[in-house]
């Protein structure tokens, strides 16, 4: 009798669910997981039996599942009370961290991108076009300390010799970052470093002309970040810190060739879920900082969006800065480089996101 009235209790809960389903539109946009969310797809013949169809079928139920929130924030308790420390690759680590793990099976393009930045600096090179490499370890690798013990992580630093080994120009900031862990160097709420962070690297790549921090008037932008991999858990914590540090140069920002800001903070984005976008504007296809320096130096920045927090230490260095992201970007770099004049290229990814990059090949063509 008792599983009986469960089956009947159960059943009627994934009756409601459907009609809750039905009766609700479908969401467009998640601004927790920022992120557009699949659509209910068309069917066609094709699709039916190449098996896109169903595929994407069952994204858009996960993706416009009723209350899908809650049920992220449900899941990651349940599997915490069960003993779990993570959900969905992301560990619940001390000290209010929730970091993001990068594993041995999640190295996809890694060879590959390395094989590419080589080709694409041999050729530059040949110019008299230097190009170096920082490929920034992730908070999996640098706040250890902060994960529990046999956590399955990916040795971060023998990817850094191996892109070494590949005759890569590296702008090796492991040490730099280690050295400073006990800092605030990454959230605790989101998958990207800190200015902060990026600060100690800025002073690996420019060395004896990096300005000590103190140059840089530091203004915090926000105090209530919540970050991507707080959306993929749905688990509160403390929020996080936004600190932007402003240099004396009075920096236009070009995006795309059409909107021109004064400065490098779109401070519209504070109001909003994603408030790290205030960064650069978000991943922009090209944004062109002038800085009023004339010294020649014009970079060539290519980039993930650790570079977006980056690019603030840089302005009193270079001429010019030509930020470029090649998911979207879809002029020859090696090309742009030459009509525009520029003098060096630094390539930046996160290394686990330039493990999965699927972009990189077009440096190599």
């Amino acid at each position: 009798m008792r599983s009986k009235w469960l089956c009947i209790v159960f059943a009627g809960l994934l009756f409601s669910l459907a009609i809750l389903g039905l009766a609700t539109p479908d969401r467009l946009f998640s601004e927790n997981e920022n992120r557009y969310l699949t659509a209910l797809p068309a069917l066609s013949f094709d699709a039916l039996i190449d098996g896109t169809f169903m595929e994407n079928m069952e994204q858009y139920l996960t993706d416009q599942f009723p209350l899908r929130d809650g049920w992220v924030k449900l899941k990651t308790k349940l599997a915490l009370f069960s003993g779990q420390r993570d959900s969905g690759g992301i560990y619940i680590g001390k000290d209010g961290y929730l970091i993001e793990v990068f594993r041995e099976n999640e190295l996809g393009n890694f060879e590959k991108n390395l094989g590419y930045i080589a080709a694409f600096a041999k050729k530059m090179e040949a110019m008299g076009h230097p190009v170096s490499f920082m490929p920034v370890p992730t908070a999996s690798q640098i706040l250890r300390d902060k994960l529990w013990q046999y956590v399955p992580e990916i040795d971060q630093a023998a990817l850094i010799e191996r892109a070494k080994a590949a005759g890569l120009a590296v702008v090796d900031v492991m040490p730099a970052l280690s050295a400073h862990k006990n800092e605030y160097i990454y959230y605790r709420t989101d998958h990207h470093w800190t200015s902060l962070g990026a600060y100690y690297a800025y002073q690996v790549l420019l060395g004896g002309e990096a300005k000590p921090l103190a140059a840089f008037e530091e203004q915090i932008l926000s105090r209530s970040f919540l970050g991507t991999t707080h959306s993929k858990v749905g688990l509160y914590t403390e929020m996080d810190t936004i600190t932007a540090y402003l240099g004396p140069e009075q920096v236009q920002a070009t995006y795309n060739q059409t909107e021109t800001r004064s400065s490098l903070y779109e401070r519209s984005y504070l109001e909003t879920k994603d408030k790290y976008s205030v960064f650069l504007n978000a991943n922009q296809s090209l944004s062109v900082i002038d800085t009023g320096i004339k010294n020649g130096k014009k970079l060539m920045l290519i980039k993930d969006s650790y570079a977006n927090c980056f690019v603030q230490f840089l302005t009193g260095h270079y001429e010019q800065i030509h930020v470029i992201d090649l998911r979207y970007f879809k002029t020859d770099p090696a090309e742009y480089a030459k009509q525009q004049g520029l003098t060096q290229t630094l390539v930046l990814y996160n290394l686990k996101g330039f493990a999965q990059a699927a972009e990189l090949y077009r440096l190599g063509q």
